[in-house]
């Protein structure tokens, strides 16, 4: 029963891996309350954003921004054509939607946890996005000839000789997967200075967590696994948490959708 029980287990239990998962933020774009800002696409499917740097998150929002106002005033001018008198009246009272979106934070546990939901079947199409400059690392480094990235997908960073001491309360070296091609390479120059870091390699989030806690899995080195936030994460989540004094960052269960 013992043997049957442990086939059924994968190598890492799920609170060892949400534990893990927890000390990486990502960020979103919310209002003042935490209401996450959601776009209707042209699938139909209304879709929010976990953006892995806080950097991608700020370009998103300026697009954001710049793309409602291009749009509104487009109105406007189609309105004023018309002589639309009542569209006019609407628009007046109206403003970009993009205008009360913020920056808001949010732990790497709950966003693939929420991520997971819709995969298996949600209302809203929760999605990890990361920084454009590593999807194109990862395309550089994947030697399949890809040209993008399936979306939701997150593209993690390693290389087999690459170990940090154990994190606190863990026994064995950490087997560090980081979000960012560069870092790589910073930490394997900080642990053996003067020598070139062996092969870089690229790996997938969800790819990673469902074969840490797959059933039968086998391999020792996925209980190693660890996950490193880029650098100046931590930074950008504790200022923006300050900022928010006793606020909720993140509220679930409300959505505002921009079509």
């Amino acid at each position: 029963a013992e043997s049957k029980s442990a086939e059924r287990r994968g190598m890492m239990d799920p609170v060892t891996l949400a534990r893990r998962l927890h000390g990486v933020p990502v960020f979103t774009l919310t209002d003042d309350k935490g209401v996450p800002f959601t776009v209707f696409g042209e699938d139909a499917v209304i879709s929010a954003y976990f953006f892995t740097t806080f950097e991608e998150a700020e370009r998103i929002l300026k697009v954001a921004k710049i793309s409602g106002d291009a749009a509104r005033a487009e109105a406007v001018a189609e309105a004023r054509r018309k002589k639309d008198a009542g569209a006019l009246r609407d628009l007046a009272a109206s403003e970009n939607p993009w205008a009360g979106a913020r920056i808001a934070t949010v732990p790497l546990d709950l966003a693939v946890t929420l991520a997971t939901r819709r995969r298996n079947g949600g209302e809203t199409n929760f999605l990890l996005a990361p920084d454009q400059r590593d999807v194109a690392d990862a395309l550089a480094a994947d030697g399949n000839g890809a040209r993008e990235l399936p979306e939701g997908n997150v593209p993690l960073f390693y290389c087999d000789e690459l170990t940090l001491p154990p994190e606190n309360g863990e026994t064995g070296a950490a087997r560090p997967l980081f979000f960012r091609r560069g870092e790589v390479e910073e930490a394997w120059r900080s642990g053996h200075p003067g020598t070139e870091a062996p092969t870089i390699k690229v790996t997938e989030l969800f790819k990673a967590v469902g074969e840490m806690v797959r059933p039968g899995a086998t391999d020792p080195d996925l209980k190693e696994l660890t996950f490193v936030p880029p650098k100046g994460s931590v930074k950008r989540a504790r200022e923006i948490r300050k900022q928010e004094g006793e606020e909720v960052s993140f509220s679930l269960g409300q959505r505002i959708v921009v079509f």
